[in-house]
């Protein structure tokens, strides 16, 4: 699966504890979008669940999460105006070039 977006191309999703973007297959590749949980909501913007996943280029409202036995690699992205933490990772993942803001663990904690 490849998702392939222009500017301006927004995905989003209302329902709390849900991510806008979620993937159990392999090799999913996410370029060039901006993915945004609903206003008010406490959802998270990209789950990779077991298998493996490229987010590059996009900018991302919500938590980005590998579960454990996950690949994920997030590449100059912008991480923004999440409820606790930009990225929960339980399985891999490579966080290159990325700029974390208005998070509670923007300092690295």
């Amino acid at each position: 699966m490849r998702l392939l977006g222009e500017e301006g191309v927004v995905l989003t999703r209302a329902g709390d504890d849900e991510y806008v973007v979620y993937t159990e297959a392999e090799g999913v590749v996410i370029e060039k979008v901006s993915i945004r949980r609903a206003e008010g909501s406490y959802s998270g913007a990209v789950s990779v669940d077991e298998d493996s996943a490229t987010v590059k280029d996009c900018d991302l409202r919500g938590t980005v999460i590998a579960e454990e036995g996950a690949k994920l690699l997030l590449q100059k992205c912008t991480v923004h105006d999440v409820a606790e933490t930009a990225a929960d990772v339980e399985g891999t993942a490579v966080i290159q070039d990325c700029i974390l803001q208005d998070s509670p663990d923007a300092n690295g904690n």
